[in-house]
C-alpha cells in the first residue's frame, strides 16, 4: 500500500465527511445529502481510480474522523456558526437557489446504484 493511493479513497473520505456535516446542519435534507455523498464515493469506482473496498474504507475514515473531532470546541463552535448561517440563508428569500430542474436531474442520477 505504500506505493498506492487507492486505499482508503481520499475523495470518498472528504465527500462522505461533507455529506455527514451537511446532513447534521440541514436535517430535512439529510437523505439527499447522504445519497450525494454515497454517489460521490461510488463515482471513484466508476471512474476506475478506486475499488469498492477503498471507497468503503474512505467512508469509515470519514466517520472515524468526524467522531474524533466531535469533542473539539473549535469544531463545535464552527459547526454552530455554520448552522446559524445555513438557517439564515434558507430563510432569506433573496438568497440564490439552485434550479429545481438541476436538483431533480441530480437526484435521478444519484438514485442509480452502481454496485
Amino acid at each position: 500500500m505504500k506505493t498506492s493511493y487507492d486505499y482508503p479513497a481520499g475523495h470518498t473520505t472528504l465527500g462522505w465527511a461533507w455529506a455527514t456535516i451537511l446532513a447534521e446542519l440541514v436535517p430535512d435534507r439529510a437523505t439527499p445529502n447522504m445519497a450525494r455523498g454515497r454517489a460521490h464515493g461510488e463515482s471513484r469506482v466508476v471512474c476506475g481510480v478506486h475499488n469498492a473496498s477503498a471507497v468503503e474504507a474512505g467512508r469509515v475514515t470519514a466517520a472515524a474522523t468526524l467522531a474524533a473531532i466531535e469533542s473539539d470546541p473549535a469544531f463545535l463552535r464552527d459547526r454552530a456558526a455554520a448552522r446559524q448561517e445555513m438557517d439564515r440563508l434558507r430563510r432569506d428569500p433573496s438568497a440564490a437557489r439552485p434550479a429545481s430542474s438541476a436538483c431533480s436531474n441530480e437526484g435521478a442520477l444519484v438514485a442509480q446504484r452502481v454496485y
